[in-house]
């Protein structure tokens, strides 16, 4: 699909919170933000970055020039229309395999 059709699908307000764990292992919000995206409810099985087999409740889909860091490993999506948090399983950064650039990410959630 072509990068400007995929950006005119991204109607919905997503919040991004991005967590690290204090020394007392208590989870913190260290980064927070909105970005334009989608979010798609669907109860599936995957496999994440590391080959594990797990179950998510959403996909949440980011442009390519989203802010996320999808090289940290707990970030929470808010879905801004119902106010509902979810914490993210695992993070693809999805290539355009006709120029290996940057197409979208895709966040699964539970």
């Amino acid at each position: 699909m072509d990068t400007k059709v995929f950006n005119s699908l991204m109607t919905q307000t997503v919040g991004l919170g991005k967590i690290a764990l204090d020394q007392y292992g208590q989870e913190t919000v260290t980064q927070s933000f909105s970005e334009s995206g989608f979010i798609e409810y669907k109860r599936e099985r995957g496999i994440d970055a590391q080959g594990e087999e797990i179950e998510y409740n959403a996909k949440c889909f980011l442009k390519s020039d989203s802010n996320i860091d999808a090289s940290h490993d707990r970030w929470q999506v808010t879905d801004q229309h119902t106010g509902r948090a979810m914490e993210v399983v695992d993070i693809q950064p999805m290539r355009d395999p006709r120029d290996d650039t940057l197409h979208h990410y895709e966040l699964k959630t539970k």
